[in-house]
């Protein structure tokens, strides 16, 4: 019984040996661990190109807001400008009715000293015819107080004083005054006709005067 489990425990054990030596296709050659290839990972390169494409977004909302702060800040500039404009318009509109203004007290001006020269002149007038009254009143006083000697002598010798006292130098400022008052009451020709007699007197003191006087009612 012995014997017999001997044996069959050597034949189990010869027998897959013996199979494994007769067989052709059984490499004895170890077999080498195949080499592990590192292959990137697409989860990997997902998580890289993931913070681009979350960033893209976040630059066009800033190149946007960007733009809209240029676009506000050129419409603001252009806002200004247009009220600049309109302030320097109205600048000038001021100063073109200062000037019409200015114009119109200046006419105004002119007319008042006209008037006034007028009123000057009037009075000189009125002052000469005052005086010439005055003298007739005068000379008929001294004829009733002289004696009725002759009465033709008495008035020639009146009219003969009073033709020397208007003939005389110092009759030429009357006659000047005179003049201006006829220019101011626009009758140039009774005043042409008073400085053409101051013009013909020999005294030539005043002709300068007379001389642009006529000038002046030569412009009219």
């Amino acid at each position: 019984m012995k014997t017999m489990t001997l044996w069959v425990l050597a034949a189990l054990f010869i027998f897959p040996t013996s199979l494994l030596a007769a067989d052709p296709n059984t490499n004895s050659e170890p077999v080498l661990p195949e080499p592990e290839i590192a292959v990137p990972s697409l989860n990997a390169s997902a998580e890289q190109k993931l913070p681009e494409i979350a960033q893209s977004p976040v630059n066009t909302e800033q190149n946007d807001s960007q733009k809209e702060a240029m676009a506000s800040q050129i419409k603001q500039m252009s806002d200004t400008t247009a009220t600049l404009s309109q302030t320097v318009d109205n600048i000038n509109q001021q100063v073109a009715s200062l000037k019409n203004q200015l114009a119109g007290i200046q006419s105004q001006n002119n007319r008042s000293q006209q008037q006034i020269k007028l009123i000057i002149y009037s009075l000189l007038a009125l002052t000469l015819l005052m005086l010439v009254s005055m003298g007739f009143g005068l000379s008929k006083r001294r004829r009733q107080a002289d004696p009725p000697v002759t009465p033709q002598k008495n008035e020639s010798k009146v009219s003969q004083s009073e033709y020397d006292f208007m003939s005389s130098s110092e009759a030429i400022p009357a006659k000047l005054d005179l003049a201006r008052a006829y220019m101011a009451m626009e009758d140039f020709v009774a005043a042409r006709e008073t400085l053409v007699d101051i013009l013909n007197e020999t005294n030539e003191e005043y002709h300068p005067e007379a001389r642009s006087l006529l000038n002046k009612i030569k412009e009219h």
